[in-house]
């Protein structure tokens, strides 16, 4: 992995910067007590500020969250909601909830086994690298693997061979699944509106057993191609009809601030294992990929 991305921050030192434990390991979350939405403002002596938001999903999705920070972020630049985003709650008409009384609003933590155990950390994958990984992931299959399709099987493959290494049954065989959320926005037809706000992500999920051959780039070429079926299958059996034109969307907070422009965007790390999220970098042409692992199969 170090040959390819680079990593800096641990991602659990930004805990402190959010106002609640998000994934259900303080007293109050586990009381049954559910924020909905969670602001706290960190001044700095040298006159920085980091801005921690926390919100819950069982009210959005990742995309609804950054949706509300660039809406409050125009909104105070302009002095005035006109400029600002306005949200549309139409998603229940396609997607419609659940019945309330059939799931728990306690959040579910992590296994206690597990607590502790996690090792998180943020990869940068800037565009040259992005570009050997679309052209190593090409194939006849897939000619133009996108972004998100090269990163992931890239992560997926490292998550096989780490896995395998540390396998201490020998197990010949072992299955492994790569799931994305995949935001169905713009890919229903007609499309949903640009700013829907709520849940508009469906689960696509793709499986592999270690490693798909011995040539390392057929093998890497095969799990894009696995990832771009899933994807399509996901969205085409969620949706009435659905584009076929699938790319990932990599959400980013999107211009400055009221104070000035963001120096990081960032999440805090997922304390679950073998979860990844994705982002754009600051400048836009690259990705960053938080990873969460448990410490003993780390890449």
């Amino acid at each position: 992995m170090s040959d390819v991305a680079h990593f800096d921050p641990e991602p659990a030192a930004l805990q402190k910067y959010v106002p609640v434990e998000p994934y259900g390991l303080l007293e109050s979350h586990a009381k049954g007590e559910v924020i909905p939405l969670s602001i706290q403002i960190n001044l700095f002596d040298c006159g920085g500020i980091a801005i921690g938001v926390c919100i819950s999903h069982k009210i959005a999705d990742i995309e609804s969250l950054v949706m509300f920070i660039n809406a409050w972020a125009t909104t105070c630049r302009h002095g005035s909601m006109q400029a600002s985003i306005h949200p549309c709650f139409d998603l229940t008409s396609r997607f419609p909830p659940l019945d309330p009384s059939t799931f728990s609003s306690k959040p579910q933590p992590p296994r206690s086994e597990d607590i502790g155990k996690f090792i998180r950390k943020r990869f940068v994958f800037d565009k040259e690298v992005l570009s050997k990984l679309k052209k190593v992931g090409s194939s006849t299959q897939v000619t133009n693997p996108t972004r998100i399709e090269a990163v992931t099987a890239f992560l997926w493959r490292n998550f096989m061979i780490a896995f395998g290494q540390d396998d201490k049954r020998g197990r010949k065989k072992i299955n492994f699944s790569a799931c994305h959320a995949v935001n169905v926005r713009s890919k229903a037809s007609p499309p949903l509106a640009a700013h829907s706000f709520g849940n508009g992500t469906v689960p696509a999920t793709a499986r592999s057993t270690k490693p798909e051959s011995k040539d390392e780039q057929e093998s890497y070429a095969v799990l894009v191609t696995k990832l771009r079926n899933a994807i399509r299958a996901s969205t085409t059996i969620t949706l009435s009809r659905c584009k076929m034109e699938i790319t990932m969307n990599v959400w980013s907070v999107r211009g400055g601030l009221w104070m000035g422009q963001a120096g990081l965007v960032s999440t805090i790390g997922v304390p679950f294992k073998n979860v990844t999220v994705f982002m754009d970098t600051r400048c836009g042409d690259g990705i960053e990929a938080w990873v969460s692992m448990v410490e003993k199969t780390w890449l």
